[in-house]
């Protein structure tokens, strides 16, 4: 089963996750809060890391350096949802404008678990 980890505290963006990947058959692994995201991510071991830039108590820009930065997690996709435009600063492997697209949302996620799968 493919699981996809989510790190967001906007409801709009959880909604859309929900009703996009529970029918495809993925996990979903919902974070309320980015403290031990990174232990999280490596127990969890996600096929997909989706996680919002602006967080209530930290940056997703942050977490994600952190996230790529990290021996064991190199390969976990990290897909950034904002309303800001630079997603290269911060290694990602790709990036959302929120309001997010359903469409555009699915079609990333199986993208990035098809380029890892490979990889």
């Amino acid at each position: 089963m493919k699981k996809l980890m989510i790190l967001t505290d906007d409801q709009h963006v959880l909604d859309i996750v929900r009703a996009a990947f529970e029918p495809q058959g993925f996990e979903l692994l919902m974070l309320n809060s980015s403290d031990n995201v990174i232990t999280q991510v490596l127990w969890q071991k996600p096929n997909v890391l989706l996680l919002d830039f602006l967080l209530s108590e930290n940056n997703g820009g942050s977490i994600c350096h952190q996230i790529k930065s990290h021996q064991a997690l190199t390969n976990v996709p990290v897909i950034l949802l904002s309303e800001f435009s630079e997603p290269n600063k911060f290694g990602c492997d790709a990036w959302l404008y929120k309001p997010v697209d359903e469409r555009q949302l699915i079609d990333t996620v199986n993208g990035c678990v098809a380029k890892y799968a490979i990889a």
